[in-house]
């Protein structure tokens, strides 16, 4: 995530104030309250905000199909040595 630097200062000033109030009733911003005590000054604390926050049980599972998370356009993971995945957008 990108902001241009001019703007960053006011946007994390005003979610700063934004998460501490809201923090004790909704999670996303209970967790952009807990990522700016860990890195302040980063705009990307702000990603819960727009993430999907899914909380799991003891015992359930979330299926995400092979490489949902990291695939862009056509990347396809190949294995290079043994235990490091790179990806490559070939087809």
């Amino acid at each position: 995530m990108t902001l241009d630097p001019e703007e960053q200062a006011p946007v994390l000033k005003r979610a700063t104030g934004e998460a501490a109030r809201r923090r004790k009733t909704d999670r996303a911003w209970e967790w952009v309250a807990r990522l700016m005590t860990h890195y302040p000054g980063d705009v990307s604390v702000l990603s819960p905000l727009y993430l999907n926050l899914v909380t799991l049980a003891p015992g359930e599972a979330l299926f995400l199909p092979r490489a949902s998370c990291t695939r862009t356009s056509r990347a396809r993971p190949s294995r290079s040595w043994r235990t490091r995945t790179t990806f490559s957008a070939e087809g």
